[in-house]
């Protein structure tokens, strides 16, 4: 009798494994754009707090920011993603023509110029076809991406919406008292926010910054660079 049981519990603990095991292998895909849209609802509530002073209601202001972000995300991909593409290629062919044997001779012997040049092309040309492969990957993978991107959109509306509500619903989750609880989230939100402001954002506000000089100034192969 104790024998079955066991064996009972055993068949029970390994169908939950499996089946949680399933669960996450469906909601997967769809787990990081739920994250991103929380993270960006996070980014931009001091922005949704000032856009509910100017419109009226807690949906409008909240797709006013769906629209600038759709904006942001839909006019780099569609403008700057031909031209990219069309560098990726001549920076190829560029590479492809540049003589590197010379170049190297007249710092190294003969053998040692040719053994360096032959492992740069090979470098070069497996960089340049996995480069090329993965943006047909991501054209091929565009509707899958659009799903996720609309995940991330839904995601982000109803936390950027209901931001207060929902830190006070996971508040409530806490097994600390409110006054433990809130230091814990104050030094949680410190972290948080010398993390994406002080870090993430500034780094890609600096990358924008030095791909917009490089690309005004008329340098070649701007946006590769």
């Amino acid at each position: 009798m104790q024998n079955n049981r066991i064996v009972k519990r055993g068949l029970a603990i390994l169908l939950i494994v499996f089946l949680f095991f399933f669960a996450f292998k469906v909601i997967q895909k769809i787990l990081l754009p739920i994250i991103f849209g929380l993270l960006f609802a996070y980014i931009f509530s001091p922005v949704y707090k000032k856009f509910r002073k100017v419109f009226y209601g807690k949906n409008l202001p909240a797709i006013v920011l769906i629209l600038i972000i759709v904006f942001l995300v839909a006019l780099p991909i569609f403008y700057f993603a031909p031209l990219l593409v069309r560098e990726i290629f001549d920076t190829y062919v560029f590479f492809q023509n540049y003589n590197f044997g010379k170049f190297f001779a007249r710092f190294l012997d003969k053998e040692l110029a040719m053994t360096v040049t032959l492992n740069l092309n090979n470098f070069i040309g497996k960089f340049f076809s996995t480069s090329l492969n993965q943006f047909t990957n991501l054209i091929i993978n565009l509707p899958s991406l659009a799903l996720q991107f609309a995940i991330f959109l839904f995601t982000f509306f109803f936390a950027v919406k209901d931001y207060e509500e929902l830190g006070e619903y996971i508040g409530s989750l806490s097994p600390f008292s409110k006054s433990t609880g809130m230091k814990f989230l104050k030094e949680f939100i410190g972290i948080t926010d010398s993390i994406v402001f002080g870090q993430v954002l500034i780094g890609v506000l600096q990358g924008l910054a030095v791909g917009a000089g490089l690309f005004f100034l008329g340098i070649p192969k701007a946006l590769v660079l």
